[in-house]
């Protein structure tokens, strides 16, 4: 498994194939893509450096296919991180053979508020039974690997929770609730938040 990078790693990952390829790029642009990719823990995911990537180099061969050149307007034109990941999660679910279990599953792993949230298995089962009657924890697991395996779910941590790997991801799919499921979502974190208070006070 490739394993994310830093950013000092990042700057030669993009300007070093950009030069075997010929492909021209304006100073300082490496800079303004990690920027935009590298998360809080100060790591960047290289699929979606190769997402981007991708997109601004068929763009540079585009404009001039005999001296291809990235520019900082290309770079603006691709969009925020959160456009980029929207378009890349669409097409993946998209490829999906059973799209519509994929979903329920990712929004199985989004909070009330949109963020993304830890989920190991067991909670998965219990909230999408409504959902997908009738489906194993094998099934799930099965959508959960696929959804790994094209980066869109981090792998089982040490507590066996699986989360979303980008806040942006969660966004985007929020955006897929319904009204009543986001009453839902809104209800079941009313719930947890009374009964954690009840843990803590013991009081009704």
């Amino acid at each position: 498994r490739i394993e994310r990078i830093n950013k000092i790693n990042a700057v030669s990952i993009i300007e070093k194939p950009c030069e075997s390829c010929d492909i021209g790029f304006e100073a300082g642009l490496s800079e303004r893509i990690i920027e935009g990719l590298v998360s809080a823990s100060g790591f960047i995911e290289l699929t979606y450096l190769q997402v981007l990537m991708d997109k601004l180099c068929k763009t540079a061969g585009r404009n001039n296919a005999d001296f291809p050149f990235i520019h900082f307007q290309d770079l603006k034109k691709v969009g925020t991180i959160g456009d980029l990941l929207s378009d890349f999660l669409e097409e993946q679910i998209s490829a999906m053979e059973n799209a519509a279990d994929g979903e329920c599953i990712l929004k199985a792993m989004i909070s009330s508020d949109g963020t993304k949230r830890s989920v190991n298995i067991e909670e998965l089962i219990n909230l999408v039974a409504p959902q997908l009657k009738g489906i194993t924890g094998d099934k799930i697991n099965e959508l959960i690997q696929y959804l790994i395996k094209v980066r869109i779910v981090s792998e089982k941590d040490d507590q066996g929770c699986y989360e979303l790997r980008h806040d942006s991801l969660a966004k985007r799919i929020y955006q897929w609730l319904t009204t009543g499921e986001k009453d839902v979502l809104q209800i079941k974190q009313l719930l947890e938040n009374r009964y954690l208070e009840y843990e803590k006070r013991k009081v009704l």
